[in-house]
C-alpha cells in the first residue's frame, strides 16, 4: 500500500464516521424518520416523504 491508498481509506473511514456521528445528532433532536410511519408513534405532519 502505497501513501494514496492510506489516504483514501483515511477519507472513506472519516466520511463513515460523520455520517455516523450526523444520524446519532439526529436521532438525539427527534428528528430522525424511520421510514415506517405506520408503526412509528411519533406525531408529525407527513410532510418528510
Amino acid at each position: 500500500m502505497n501513501g494514496w491508498d492510506i489516504l483514501i481509506i483515511a477519507v472513506i473511514a472519516a466520511l463513515i464516521g460523520l455520517a455516523i456521528l450526523l444520524k446519532i445528532r439526529k436521532k438525539k433532536k427527534g428528528s430522525s424518520c424511520c421510514g415506517d410511519c405506520c408503526n412509528c408513534g411519533k406525531s408529525c405532519d407527513g410532510n418528510h416523504i
